[in-house]
């Protein structure tokens, strides 16, 4: 059953997802359960056009902070509950509320610059390999794991960055069909 949801949503924007369920004659209710992390969301639907609609204002959408979460959507016709989709979205930062410690690179992307960052000063000889402290003998990751880190890592960003161009690692474009 085809769902109108967004894969992203703004943070404190309202927002409205529609179903393609047609209520039968008896009396047909829509809920959304939206959670992530402590986070609950629970909408209410309406029947317009003879679809059920979700819609989320902007209090309801301020309680939903910038991370992923996941969603039920359940319809009840006569007392009998039938999940509709499940899946997740992401819900991303309202740029105009933000303060200027927001970074918007991922958890991917930033380990990514630590290990280059460890990489060019084990290069420049400003990283040691061993060393003491109050009596404590303390080691760094060897230069071969470092650069095994660094080739996942650069993997997961370009998948990343693939994605969000809707194409795949070797740059083809990814088209979707529902049939």
């Amino acid at each position: 059953m085809p769902v109108t949801v967004p894969k992203n949503i703004i943070h404190g924007m309202p927002f409205t997802w529609a179903t393609n369920y047609r209520p039968r004659g008896i009396t047909t209710t829509g809920q959304l359960v939206i959670r992530g992390g402590a986070s609950l969301l629970t909408l209410g639907s309406v029947v317009e056009n003879n679809h059920l609609v979700f819609r989320a204002d902007a209090d309801n959408a301020a309680d939903l902070l910038p991370g992923l979460y996941f969603y039920q959507m359940i319809a009840t016709t006569g007392g009998v509950p039938e999940v509709l989709e499940s899946g997740r979205f992401t819900v991303q930062a309202n740029l105009a509320l933000v303060g200027p410690e927001f970074d918007g690179l991922s958890e991917n992307q930033k380990a990514l610059i630590a290990i280059n960052k460890t990489l060019a000063a084990r290069a420049q000889g400003g990283a040691p390999v061993r060393y003491r402290i109050n009596n404590r003998e303390l080691y760094s990751e060897s230069m071969t794991d470092l650069l095994a880190l660094q080739k996942h890592y650069q993997l997961l960003v370009n998948a990343e960055l693939a994605a969000e161009a809707g194409s795949d690692l070797w740059n083809r474009k990814i088209r979707y069909s529902m049939k």
